[in-house]
């Protein structure tokens, strides 16, 4: 792991992209579209450009992205080769297999305020509103053509990460790169509907089981709702069948803090916080050392739930 990764610049980025022959490409677990999308999207653009590249992760891509890691070709990398990670803030998320990976990672590509400065250099920012937008980015840079293929990859991480482009985060700069994407023959009305507008049975029954746990605190500010791993294993449910659930309960009105808690293992839990404009979800997920965006961060806690739960609550009420 990197002490002290060197900071760089779009261009910098580049250059240090055209000067490896062959990478392996890795990103968080439980992969989100963001994940999917811009891991899966450099893997293309490197392999457009000559080079092998290898996508990996902790857990599997769901059938329903196949929109996006159909046009990655398989190839085979040397065990030692360069490392790069993309929408990966922490070691720790890449997982307990991959973690040794991620710590040898050469270059990181990321959009989250806390990154942890584990690669070697690190092409951050901040404003982007998701990993993909820093891959089109590259592509530009790189002088790389928008494919089909390639401008599905980015498209898919960006209308995800920005809820179909109604989140804060979401800039001119977004709607202009989206735009440049869909010119290119991304399919964004099937990509959007296969995202938001499709829902297998599983999803429907995993929606009923979190709304049915939903407790209020505060005064209807804090929602907390919770997924136990018994009713994921109940319904067959995929991982990107649970995407999304944490953002349920902050839909509802006066709700400013939703957090929603999904049990992994035997007193084990993963957090994911949401937040509107009176809670920085970032700084409350960082009190149990995690972290995130402001509006939208993530933890992970042990212990039985009632302590749990109430952990999260009392942390709540320090900033509702």
């Amino acid at each position: 792991m990197s002490l002290m990764s060197k900071q760089v610049t779009l261009s910098q980025a580049a250059e240090l992209l055209r000067s490896v022959e062959e990478c392996i490409i890795l990103t968080h677990r439980y992969p989100d579209g963001d994940a999917i999308g811009s891991s899966c999207g450099l893997a293309i653009l490197l392999q457009s450009m000559g080079k092998r590249a290898k996508v990996v992760c902790g857990d599997p891509f769901a059938a329903r992205f196949s929109h996006s890691t159909d046009g990655v070709k398989p190839e085979t990398v040397s065990p030692d080769a360069p490392v790069v990670t993309v929408d990966l803030a922490d070691v720790q998320l890449a997982g307990a297999e991959y973690t040794a990976l991620a710590e040898r990672a050469f270059l990181a590509i990321d959009h989250h305020g806390t990154n942890t400065g584990y690669a070697d250099y690190t092409f951050l920012d901040r404003d982007a509103a998701a990993a993909c937008e820093l891959v089109a980015l590259l592509a530009r840079e790189l002088a790389v053509p928008l494919t089909r293929d390639l401008a599905n990859c980015i498209y898919t991480g960006i209308c995800t990460d920005t809820g179909c482009f109604k989140y804060p985060s979401t800039s001119a700069r977004t709607h202009r790169i989206a735009a440049e994407l869909i010119d290119a023959g991304a399919d964004a009305a099937a990509i959007s509907r296969i995202m938001f507008d499709t829902k297998t049975p599983a999803r429907v029954m995993l929606e009923k089981a979190v709304m049915d746990s939903i407790t209020y605190g505060y005064g209807g500010k804090l929602a907390v709702t919770l997924l136990s791993k018994a009713v994921i294993e109940e319904s067959g449910a995929e991982e990107a069948d649970i995407n999304g659930l944490s953002a349920m309960a902050r839909q509802i009105e006066g709700v400013e803090l939703a957090l929603f808690l999904r049990e992994t293992g035997r007193e084990r839990y993963k957090i994911s916080a949401r937040s509107g404009d009176l809670v920085d979800a970032a700084a409350f997920c960082a009190k149990f050392g995690g972290g995130g965006h402001r509006r939208a961060a993530g933890c992970k806690l042990e212990g039985d739930l009632d302590t749990v739960r109430q952990r999260l609550i009392e942390a709540a009420g320090e900033v509702l």
